[in-house]
């Protein structure tokens, strides 16, 4: 059986061959995924491996708490769902992602630190595509909200 014979069920949890393709060597998740805590459980031992956590690692930490409640939030939204975790697309992009959250996030911090009460960011996401980075900071920058006014997402699709 070639790995592109194999698909994945969107319905549920179930990972398939075809989806382990990811360039990462992260640990392949459990067949079926029942609970959050065994999706936050694989989620964080993918992302463990990726070259980023060494020095983003409580960012990375944060960021699959906040997809662990994304999954809570979603999951009898089953297609909803599936089409935001999107096999293992998610672990790579948030792995990708790492240093501009932290970067963005530094700068929010600073914003508040410096007094700028009437410095606003607006954040533009190029090339956003689904809108993991915008939708990870929305929910990283909620302690900076007075100083962020929006986040363009940007994409040809």
């Amino acid at each position: 059986m070639d790995a592109e014979d194999v698909v994945e069920d969107d319905a549920d949890d179930s990972i398939t061959p075809a989806s382990l393709v990811t360039g990462l060597t992260a640990p392949p998740p459990p067949l079926q995924l029942d609970s959050n805590g065994e999706f936050e459980a694989w989620l964080r031992s993918a992302v463990q491996v990726c070259p980023a956590y060494e020095s983003h690692s409580s960012l990375l930490d944060e960021c699959c708490s906040i997809v662990t409640k994304w999954r809570d939030r979603f999951w009898p939204h089953r297609a909803l769902w599936a089409r935001i975790r999107r096999g293992e697309r998610l672990v790579k992009e948030l792995c990708e992602s790492a240093p501009v959250l932290a970067r963005v996030r530094a700068t929010a911090a600073a914003l508040e630190a410096d007094g700028g009460a009437k410095k606003k960011m607006v954040i533009i996401d190029l090339c956003s595509g689904f809108g993991y980075l915008s939708m990870f900071l929305s929910e990283l920058l909620a302690p900076w909200a007075d100083r962020i006014e929006k986040i363009v997402l940007v994409d040809v699709k």
